[in-house]
């Protein structure tokens, strides 16, 4: 894209942003149970442990889920497909899942102050879960060309940088779709996990979400849940071949990031069931289900 054309299409985005923005004021005061309507979780995990399969739990309990997706390649819905597909409930991802793929930071902002909601309800679709779907690569890509940006001192303004891509998480947590309706979805956020290493590079046994800098810190205090999930390649007793078995865990050790709010039902390590946490946390079933 021409310098002049990337230029007028900031510009439109940024027509956007402010108009979104001037919507609706930033405070509700809520009371009683109306505080809790709204759950926000994060996922760290490895690729390919489980965190978009987690979506399953919203989608068979009857949710309408909206995915930003900032993971490099666009998003990873072909896994909920074929797992709907499997089970023969595909129909579900045509009328319950919308996705949204952005790369560019000014599209997020854009995506986050509500630039792109008319598009998104199309048809009065509303979303009830609404997730952000690779924020590691969203965080780390930004700060990556920050530092290699040969318009500035590559360190001058890191800090700063960092800070930024934690602005729109912020504005995701609390996000209304569409932007003065009062309706917040449920949130879930997926986060790569990376190993700490000590001064010489070798691992410590700590894991933490691929977040670069400081701003790692800031990553567990919006949510109410934290789940890290992992898996393990186990023979089986009885069949004696080797599977693979995904677990959640909850909490545990300080070297694992894991955060509960004082949900009582959900041990601190078990066997992956998007459903059983879905229903513990929301009080929704899997339809169908007695």
């Amino acid at each position: 894209m021409s310098d002049s054309r990337q230029a007028a299409a900031n510009a439109a985005t940024d027509r956007a942003i402010e108009s979104a923005r001037r919507k609706a004021p930033d405070v509700r005061v809520k009371k009683g149970k109306e505080l809790l309507t709204v759950r926000r979780i994060g996922l760290v995990g490895d690729s390919g442990e489980g965190k978009t399969h987690f979506l399953l739990g919203p989608i068979l309990a009857g949710e309408n889920v909206l995915v930003l997706s900032t993971d490099l390649g666009g998003n990873g819905l072909a896994t909920i497909e074929g797992a709907l597909k499997e089970i023969g409930e595909e129909e579900r991802f045509e009328k319950q899942v919308r996705g949204v793929d952005v790369h560019a930071v000014s599209a997020v902002e854009g995506y986050t102050a509500g630039a792109y909601d008319d598009q998104i309800l199309e048809g009065g679709w509303s979303p009830t879960v609404e997730v952000w779907d690779g924020f590691s690569t969203y965080n780390n890509v930004t700060v990556d060309r920050a530092v290699h940006d040969p318009n500035q001192d590559k360190f001058a303004h890191f800090a700063g940088v960092l800070r930024k891509t934690m602005y729109p998480l912020e504005l995701f947590l609390g996000r209304e779709v569409p932007r003065g309706s009062g309706n917040v979805p449920h949130k879930i956020v997926t986060m790569a996990e990376d190993d700490v290493r000590d001064d010489k590079g070798n691992p410590t046994g700590v894991i933490k979400p691929m977040i670069a800098g400081k701003s790692v810190k800031l990553s567990k205090l919006g949510f109410d849940l934290v789940m890290y999930l992992y898996s393990k390649r186990e023979k089986n007793k009885d069949t004696k071949e080797v599977e693979t078995k995904y677990f959640y865990r909850t909490g545990g050790p300080n070297t694992i990031p894991t955060k509960s709010r004082h949900f009582k039902d959900l041990p601190d390590l078990f066997v992956a069931d998007p459903s059983k946490v879905w229903e513990i946390l929301t009080g929704k079933k899997r339809e169908g289900k007695e």
